[in-house]
């Protein structure tokens, strides 16, 4: 079984090979586990695929959820470690450069939305609670307050 899953780890064997050779074995446990790795390990296989994908096509916030997925079921994958940290660096800039482009052009909302989408994709910093929170007291002050300080009466001939 241990063979099997090498080979199939090393692309010798499709992962429909290497299923259909432990089910063969299905009175183990071990061979249940095995079927399980290799699983798991074909769907880190294909969220890695799918980052690589994300990537060339320069949509990053799926190529670093991607490498997220193939950490969680690699967690000693270095590649894709590495790759969440650069991608999340290159893409936290660009989102928040494009958030403080939509408040400088007094459009809020967008910067509020921009700035929660970069936290849904990398996580929620204190500093992007603090970018949103500041976007949403510029959209506060935006209109201006006309408040009567002294209601009296002028004379006719000033």
């Amino acid at each position: 079984m241990d063979s099997v899953y090498e080979d199939f780890k090393s692309g010798k064997i499709t992962s429909d090979e290497a299923k259909e050779r432990l089910k063969n074995d299905t009175s183990s446990v071990y061979a249940f586990t095995t079927i399980n790795k290799v699983t798991a390990l074909q769907k880190s296989k294909d969220a890695y695929s799918d980052a690589e994908k994300a990537e060339n096509d320069g949509n990053l916030a799926n190529a670093i959820t991607n490498y997220k997925k193939v950490i969680e079921d690699d967690p000693n994958h270095e590649t894709a470690q590495a790759k969440v940290l650069q991608l999340s660096e290159t893409y936290t800039d660009t989102m928040k450069a494009q958030a403080q482009h939509e408040a400088d052009s007094k459009d809020y909302d967008s910067a509020i939305s921009t700035i929660s989408i970069l936290s849904n994709v990398v996580g929620n910093t204190d500093e992007l609670k603090a970018l949103a929170e500041q976007y949403s007291e510029l959209k506060n002050y935006q209109y201006i307050k006309v408040v009567c300080t002294d209601k009296g009466q002028l004379p006719e001939n000033l």
